[in-house]
């Protein structure tokens, strides 16, 4: 009998893990395709989301932006010096209504930081804001709205 009632809380406790985790990877966000309102053309271009990139662990607009829906931290050795890695980290804050995704790159030589960008997206039911900021370089602003 307490073999049984272990098992049943462990799979209770397993399940609502795995639905915490699902609800956290959730967006308040609508599928369809996204027309850029405000913003270099250039840089941000109009994209579609398909309802099933919506249950994905990534969001990502057109191929120039991809960020992870839940809080991590990933870190890989350069392929181009022995001596830097790369790091990204990646945010979840709710505020409200809205969802604040946010994208850290690094890369670090030596125990120094040689580049860095932040890429900051809120995410609406239906609009996103990117707001993009690289070292040596104005940042930017691109807001789409669904069509």
């Amino acid at each position: 009998m307490l073999l049984k009632f272990s098992t049943t809380m462990l799979v209770t406790f397993a399940s609502t893990l795995a639905f915490a985790a699902g609800a956290k990877s959730t967006l308040p966000l609508l599928a369809g395709a996204y027309s850029l309102e405000s913003g270099e053309k250039r840089l941000c271009q109009d994209f579609t989301i398909s309802e099933t990139a919506l249950q994905g662990n990534t969001l990502a607009l057109s191929d120039a932006y991809r960020f992870y829906k839940t809080n991590s931290t990933h870190r890989i050795q350069s392929e181009f010096n022995a001596n830097c890695e790369f790091k990204e980290e990646n945010l979840r804050e709710e505020r409200g209504e809205n969802i604040i995704l946010t994208r850290i790159n690094e890369e670090l030589c030596k125990g120094h930081v040689v580049a860095h960008t932040t890429a900051e997206l809120t995410v609406r039911r239906d609009s996103l804001e990117l707001r993009f900021e690289m070292r040596g370089a104005e940042p930017y602003t691109c807001i789409w709205r669904k069509k």
